[in-house]
């Protein structure tokens, strides 16, 4: 079995540092809000050997600087090849949600990742499929404690 906190982390958690802001633009006339919005998407780093590894992703908790975590469960579980997303691709996860301003202080990705079930699991170049699983301190996902900035009427993005 291989455990997806090892390269799980290694693959998500190299890319999800990274950190955009981008001021919307507006003609003065609109309502100002107290919100911003955020998009998070997952991209890969070259894995040897491997021919696909696939992460089944259940939702997305942003943790903030004060107060309770904010939980986006999916409709549809998303069943990822985060081996389609390198060299600048990614694929998105949430889009655009709306969010307070404020600090936040990182964010959980939610993985189906059972020991011994084929929900998450990598694809060797020989044909072999191994599970995936996260470890038991680890039910909760791969959490990235990489403090982000969600400015009023702005959009930020985490890969």
């Amino acid at each position: 079995m291989f455990s997806l906190k090892s390269i799980g982390q290694k693959i998500l958690i190299q890319g999800l540092i990274l950190i955009l802001a981008s001021c919307g633009g507006g003609s003065g006339d609109e309502v100002i809000t107290l919100n911003g919005s955020l998009s998070v998407n997952v991209t890969d780093a070259p894995v040897d050997h491997a021919k696909g590894v696939w992460v089944q992703f259940t939702g997305i908790e942003i943790i903030p600087e004060t107060g309770q975590p904010i939980n986006h469960d999916f409709a549809e579980v998303k069943l990822v090849n985060l081996l389609d997303h390198q060299d600048g691709l990614s694929e998105s996860l949430l889009n655009e949600i709306e969010l307070p301003n404020g600090h936040y202080d990182g964010v959980t990705l939610h993985i189906q990742a059972k020991q011994g079930v084929m929900d998450s699991y990598i694809e060797f170049r020989n044909d072999e499929l191994y599970s995936l699983h996260m470890p038991d301190h680890a039910l909760r996902g791969l959490t990235s404690y990489q403090p982000f900035s969600i400015e009023a009427n702005q959009s930020s993005l985490i890969m």
